[in-house]
């Protein structure tokens, strides 16, 4: 379980922040706007990283800054968010700041620099993963964000090699070149269905797993695609619990699964 400290006395970023990495992205998140009431929550919840704001009228960021390096060093990443930048920034490495990122910032640039730090608390390095560990996985469908929602959520559960294909044909290109261990696969798409592209692909070569994720609400859909080929389905909208269960047992099975965190 990933666990994440905000401390920002604005309490409309702290909203948004918690809402992002905690119904978006499934960690566990405490905010305070308070700095004084920060290192209790540290101390009884031992969170991996702290998102801390330089700029609050209680205490100066950095000043707590110094408190938590000096009391958990490198066992708690903190990144300092601020609209400030030059001493502070050069103020804040020295007292051993992680990262530090200037308002206003792209949330996912953000989501990427904490993942980032996770990983280093977490203690590996995927270049010391063996390759044959690491499964291929391909994600089709014609709509980018569905693309970008998947990949992200395999990116955030287990060490792995992502394509994405935005159609039937580049999908059908792809599958025949790469062997991939898991496929998520839209039905609905222009030009090549899903269904279509398992039959295009059988004759080629043997069908890797793959779950279909659609929204259609045809009570029949499981039936079709298990007599296609599929092995599972999923529905739109997608829930990171019940994606998480799908890929762990496809994988586990493999012996492909490294969860992260």
């Amino acid at each position: 379980m990933i666990k994440i400290l905000i401390v920002d006395d604005d309490q409309l970023i702290c909203r948004h922040l918690k809402k992002f990495f905690g119904e978006t992205l499934g960690h566990t998140v405490f905010t305070v706007s308070d700095p004084k009431e920060a290192l209790p929550i540290i101390e009884k919840e031992a969170p991996h990283v702290v998102l801390l704001d330089v700029l609050m009228e209680e205490m100066s960021g950095l000043e707590l800054l110094k408190q938590i390096k000096e009391k958990y060093g490198n066992t708690v990443k903190v990144i300092m968010i601020t609209i400030t930048g030059g001493k502070d920034a050069e103020q804040a490495k020295l007292l051993g700041a992680d990262e530090f990122i200037r308002k206003p910032f792209e949330r996912d640039y953000l989501r990427d620099v904490v993942m980032d730090k996770i990983q280093e608390v977490l203690g590996y390095d995927r270049k010391d993963l063996p390759k044959d560990k690491i499964p291929n996985i391909l994600v089709v469908d014609d709509e980018k964000e569905v693309l970008e929602e998947i990949r992200f959520f395999l990116k955030r559960i287990i060490e792995c090699d992502v394509d994405i294909a935005k159609s039937g044909e580049d999908a059908f290109e792809l599958i025949k070149k790469t062997n991939y261990d898991l496929i998520f696969l839209d039905i609905k798409m222009p030009s090549m269905s899903g269904l279509e592209l398992m039959k295009r692909v059988k004759p080629v070569k043997p069908l890797p797993d793959i779950v279909i994720i659609t929204g259609y609400a045809d009570g029949d859909i499981a039936t079709r695609c298990q007599e296609a080929g599929a092995i599972g389905y999923i529905p739109k909208p997608i829930y990171l619990d019940n994606f998480k269960k799908t890929v762990k047992d496809i994988l586990t099975k493999k012996d492909k699964y490294i969860e992260k965190g």
